[in-house]
């Protein structure tokens, strides 16, 4: 339940860390996010 910009925010982080772009901030994404 994010907006368009926090969407866009997320998959351009994903991206850049060679995970799938999806702008779910899922286990995945926030393992890298943490690590």
């Amino acid at each position: 339940m994010f907006g368009t910009v926090t969407e866009k925010a997320v998959k351009a982080f994903q991206e850049a860390n060679h995970l799938t772009d999806d702008g779910i901030a899922g286990r995945d994404t926030f393992s890298k996010l943490f690590a």
